[in-house]
């Protein structure tokens, strides 16, 4: 199983989970999957999956105002992301638009934005 990892500096087990989480050795087939990146202005984006990440995660609403927890933000700032670390996240996202590809996200389940930290692109 190839991979390509982004990375920022390690994170404490206390505050940061990887989503979808699954044992190592586990399909990948059943994971939920990178359904949207959506770029912001400002660099930042947003990554949107099949399912929810966890309740805690409020990005975003829909048009109707209703919370979506399927979503993890990347920005500068946050999460000791530099806004090249950003851009080198972004291009690690695009690759879960491809098929064959899955995104493991490392997240900070402290916030209620979930921002994300880590990125990993594992050919299915």
């Amino acid at each position: 199983m190839a991979s390509l990892v982004a990375q920022a500096a390690p994170p404490t087990a206390s505050t940061h989970r990887w989503f979808p989480y699954r044992p190592i050795d586990a399909p990948l087939a059943n994971a939920a999957q990178l359904t949207a990146v959506q770029v912001i202005e400002n660099g930042d984006f947003i990554l949107s999956f099949s399912s929810d990440v966890d309740p805690i995660c409020t990005t975003g609403t829909a048009g109707n105002g209703s919370i979506q927890k399927n979503r993890l933000y990347f920005r500068a700032g946050y999460e000791d992301l530099s806004a090249a670390a950003v851009k080198s996240l972004l291009a690690t996202a695009l690759l879960g638009l491809q098929g064959g590809t899955q995104i493991l996200v490392m997240y900070n389940f402290t916030t209620g934005t979930c921002d994300g930290r880590y990125l990993t692109a594992v050919k299915k």
